[in-house]
């Protein structure tokens, strides 16, 4: 590979595991992988620079496989790259880790955040360092994000998440980009449609999967002690927290510091403070899973909604998993919606989704996105087993309810729907000190070997 003598890592050797298991990492994580054979490589790129951690085509590397030589064909996945060569590098890695690699039909785009800078003091410096991936607007298919087995999966220090999918997709903050209001049986269709424009919060539209995001036997706790007990006759039970974090138990404080910490270090969204947390548990069909069927359901969009229409104090969204899609539970993905057809459903009735991104449960998986219509989205049903999974919803630093008042008003008078709520302007319906406190401020360290949240 090519040498620099000023690059702390222009010297990188791999042994033939650590070859295998990042190239396969590759293979589950470059759109390439699709129609070229890929390998990982710590070189340069068609536009010079400095070298980086890139997912290659065959053809573009040298006879060898060595070095890079031409071609625009790799995927560059420096940071994810650096994380996965560097456990591999460590005794007691487990190459059994590497996730699952998707179905071939459907590639997964996906990308880790560059490094982010750490100012002199320790904290993270501004959001601008932040690179995204850019979400393939105009897409005709639904990427599938498969369940993966993380159950020995242990952070650490030095590798805090298993692995980190993270794109940025144009905001919608006009009514007249909203493709899917007149498409969907949405459930907040007749809801006023909200410009976030100015809110502290705002500014980058994302979405993403965190996976490690938790470890199983931070699930096992919470899923013991805060989440609801299935009741008969009940398809689903649900346990709600507004405002206040709860002190007990611990794991829940920590989770929630940490949800926070992941969208301003992986997503670049800062100033947030915690408003709302639903644990929800869904009960489907009972039969043995030995009997549970196989393919994937096709995907008739149900419920769609943006989380911001439905509450204005949701500004960015993340589900938390504690079951595991095929062993728990089957059915109940979460559907972020892009493109929907109408009539091209199975025998040409009814609508189908046709472009977006399907995330199966899996334990310890932390789905995030901004909270727009951007991101359309619902539950796929629960066909069979038992999904549980917890919500948590961050508003803006200074945000009360009823800063949307004006803005109802306005929609209203133009479309006729979607007026005020009852709550007036800058009047909260509910109060708390912990809405005059930064998040940062009032939450547990986000991992043990962090200080708190910043």
């Amino acid at each position: 590979m090519q040498e620099s003598s000023t690059d702390p890592f222009s010297r990188i050797f791999m042994t033939a595991a650590c070859d295998a298991v990042l190239s396969t990492w590759c293979h589950s994580n470059c759109p390439h992988s699709t129609s070229h054979e890929l390998f990982a490589r710590f070189d340069a790129g068609a536009g010079g620079g400095p070298p980086a951690w890139r997912c290659y085509a065959r053809e573009t590397l040298s006879a060898d496989l060595s070095t890079y030589v031409r071609g625009t064909t790799y995927c560059t996945r420096h940071q994810s790259l650096v994380d996965l060569h560097a456990s591999c590098s460590a005794d007691g890695f487990s190459p059994e880790l590497s996730a699952r690699p998707p179905s071939p039909s459907v590639p997964i785009p996906s990308a880790a955040p560059v490094a982010q800078p750490v100012d002199a003091d320790g904290a993270m410096s501004c959001s601008d360092g932040v690179e995204l991936e850019k979400w393939p607007v105009g897409s005709s298919s639904v990427v599938t994000v498969p369940a993966v087995d993380t159950r020995t999966w242990a952070p650490s220090s030095k590798r805090e998440l298993f692995g980190v999918r993270a794109w940025e997709l144009p905001c919608i903050d006009k009514f007249d980009q909203h493709k899917l209001n007149n498409y969907t049986r949405n459930v907040s269709r007749r809801k006023a449609f909200l410009d976030r424009t100015g809110l502290k919060c705002h500014g980058r539209c994302v979405r993403g999967v965190v996976d490690g995001f938790a470890t199983h036997a931070e699930m096992d706790e919470l899923r013991r002690t805060l989440a609801p007990k299935a009741l008969p006759g009940q398809p689903a039970t649900i346990v709600t927290f507004r405002w206040d974090v709860p002190d007990s138990p611990p794991v829940f404080r920590m989770l929630v510091a940490r949800a926070a910490t992941v969208l301003a270090e992986r997503y670049g969204v800062r100033q947030l403070r915690f408003y709302r947390s639903n644990i929800i548990r869904w009960t489907g069909n009972s039969k043995p899973r030995a009997e549970w069927p196989v393919p994937p359901l096709d995907w008739t969009p149900g419920s769609l909604h943006g989380d911001t229409n439905t509450d204005e104090m949701f500004l960015f969204t993340t589900i938390m998993y504690l079951s595991q899609h095929g062993e728990d539970v089957k059915g109940g993905e979460t559907g972020i919606a892009d493109e929907v057809d109408h009539g091209k459903a199975p025998g040409g009735t009814g609508t189908r989704v046709t472009a977006g991104l399907r995330i199966e449960p899996s334990i310890g998986r932390l789905l995030v996105f901004s909270s727009g219509v951007e991101n359309m989205h619902e539950m796929l049903p629960v066909t069979h087993g038992e999904r549980i999974a917890c919500q948590m919803w961050f508003a803006c630093e200074g945000m009360d309810p009823g800063w949307a008042h004006e803005q109802r008003i306005a929609f209203e008078r133009q479309h006729g729907y979607g007026g005020p709520d009852g709550i007036g302007a800058g009047v909260p319906k509910e109060t708390s000190p912990q809405m005059s406190v930064a998040l940062s401020a009032a939450l547990a360290k986000p991992w043990p070997w962090r200080a708190k949240s910043r």
